[in-house]
């Protein structure tokens, strides 16, 4: 029989003509021609003012690739698109407005203010860092604490006590660190690592009424002060890091520094408050004025017990973030810019000169140590003028994030944020641009401060360095206070001086510190 196959051939796929092949190309050709141009124009996509956004990604990689400069290409992007107000969309779909437009600034911040809470998403982000504490709250329980700190910082013991204690440390620590400075003509100094311990020895002392001793002559490592560097610093990336509770969870890419600061933090807190309330209910030394001790006595609204041992941690966690690096911040710039205006400096110490002239018996010549007085630290204007032009160019705190709870229309009449929309403002940003602070925002000049030689201040909408509104700084006086005293201590008895080639970088962390610090060579003023 034959083979009942033979003669069959086996069936060969159908392959699609060469006509086929071009309309199908010509199909997806004009399909993506037509996704490119509806993407090139939509005004949330690829006319996003801002980094181009991407399906999926959004421009979450734009700004991590420019991690280590991400302050200065938001100014970027609002200088080239002629915008003061960005759009960025994260991994899973976040969206956020970053805004550097003063009349948004004073809608967020006053006009609209329960419409922007800190929210949620930034309160647990922060939460095992600042617990409960006022700068990780809102609502009643923000509320609460400010009523209880506003009340604190007005009472004149505290003042008093703050500006004693800069006084001492400056002339048992700070000044003798200088001087001995001089006499190592080839070394340079960290300035920025000094003025750090010397903040760090005063928030404690006026916050717990506790020496650590950071500024002693050993420079000494101190557990507890290395512990906020590396909680601040660990945190600060998880705006960036959607995936940052996987890695707490592994204790990997520093959420494990993290959570040994914290322990390290709290256990330091705790040993303190609970020494002092047996110190209190003993019947022990009731004189103290640091705020602990003031706080102990508070209680919550509406309660009859006392603030618990927990959420005094909580409320010293938020004063200790607020006070440590903000000072030291803003002066290391002052010191920095300073070295490139050699006649900014000439004037400020004609000034002080003269203060010091004005004293009975005193000689203009004679710019040795001396304390200066409340009075006469107000009629620095030169200095203070000096110090907030400073600010303007170097915000000590370049951002701050709210949440909207609401869809919302922003005064510029163009941005729309829709509910749980992230929003912030930019002083950083603010400084920089000539939309804001004129044709001339590039230039450190202390004079745009100055009316008749007199030091008058900005709408602190324009210039939010303190914050503005029910949320400005509590501590922005003593603040402002300390800055004068330290510089004016620093600059009637010393000159300062970079190595040549030294050009500062900022780090990624909650302020704006150097990376690496800032060396610098320390003389004794002629």
């Amino acid at each position: 029989m034959e083979d009942s196959t033979q003669g069959l051939e086996a069936p060969h796929p159908a392959w699609p003509s060469k006509s086929h092949v071009g309309v199908s190309a010509a199909i997806c050709i004009v399909m993506l021609s037509i996704y490119y141009r509806w993407w090139k124009n939509h005004p949330l996509y690829g006319k996003n003012p801002g980094a181009k956004v991407y399906p999926l990604i959004g421009n979450f990689l734009v700004y991590v690739w420019n991690y280590k400069s991400i302050y200065d290409i938001t100014v970027d992007f609002m200088r080239d698109e002629q915008v003061l107000t960005l759009r960025t969309v994260l991994l899973g779909g976040q969206t956020s407005y970053i805004t550097a437009n003063p009349d948004n600034v004073e809608h967020i911040l006053k006009t609209k203010f329960d419409n922007y809470p800190k929210g949620e998403y930034f309160c647990n982000t922060l939460r095992d860092v600042l617990g409960y504490g006022i700068l990780n709250t809102d609502g009643e329980l923000w509320r609460m604490q400010r009523k209880i700190a506003s009340f604190e910082f007005s009472m004149r013991s505290l003042r008093n006590l703050m500006f004693e204690t800069v006084q001492e440390e400056m002339e048992a620590r700070l000044i003798p660190i200088l001087s001995s400075a001089c006499d190592r003509e080839d070394q340079t100094l960290d300035l920025q690592d000094i003025l750090k311990r010397f903040s760090f020895d005063n928030i404690c002392r006026l916050t717990v009424g506790v020496d650590p001793g950071c500024l002693d002559p050993s420079l000494p490592n101190l557990e507890f002060e290395q512990a906020f560097d590396d909680a601040t610093g660990g945190v600060a990336t998880r705006f960036m890091t959607p995936t940052w509770k996987i890695f707490r969870a592994l204790g990997i890419f520093g959420e494990g520094r993290v959570t040994d600061a914290v322990v390290k933090i709290r256990r330091f807190l705790m040993s303190v408050i609970r020494e002092r309330r047996r110190e209190m209910e003993s019947g022990g030394e009731t004189t103290r004025v640091d705020l602990l001790s003031r706080f102990m006595n508070h209680h919550a609204e509406g309660e009859s017990e006392k603030l618990s041992d927990e959420f005094l941690c909580d409320m010293l966690v938020s004063f200790f973030q607020a006070g440590r690096d903000s000072v030291a911040t803003a002066l290391i710039w002052f010191f920095w810019i300073l070295t490139l205006h050699p006649q900014v400096e000439q004037t400020i110490c004609t000034e002080l000169a003269q203060i010091i002239a004005a004293r009975s018996g005193s000689d203009e010549n004679n710019m040795s140590s001396q304390r200066f007085t409340f009075e006469e630290l107000r009629s620095m204007n030169y200095l203070q003028a000096a110090l907030f032009e400073s600010m303007r160019m170097n915000a000590p705190v370049p951002s701050d994030l709210k949440v909207a709870t609401i869809d919302d229309v922003w005064p510029d009449g163009v941005t729309r944020v829709k509910k749980n929309d992230m929003v912030g403002y930019h002083p950083y940003a603010m400084g920089r641009l000539e939309a804001v602070w004129g044709p001339d925002c590039h230039e450190y000049k202390p004079e745009r401060w100055l009316k008749d030689g007199v030091f008058v201040p900005e709408s602190s909408f324009k210039f939010p360095v303190f914050q503005a509104g029910p949320r400005i700084c509590l501590g922005k006086e003593v603040a402002i206070v300390q800055m004068k005293l330290i510089a004016a201590a620093i600059l009637t008895q010393f000159t300062l001086s970079v190595p040549d080639g030294f050009k500062p970088r900022y780090k990624m962390s909650f302020v704006l510190s150097m990376l690496n610090g800032m060396p610098v060579y320390v003389r004794r003023r002629r």
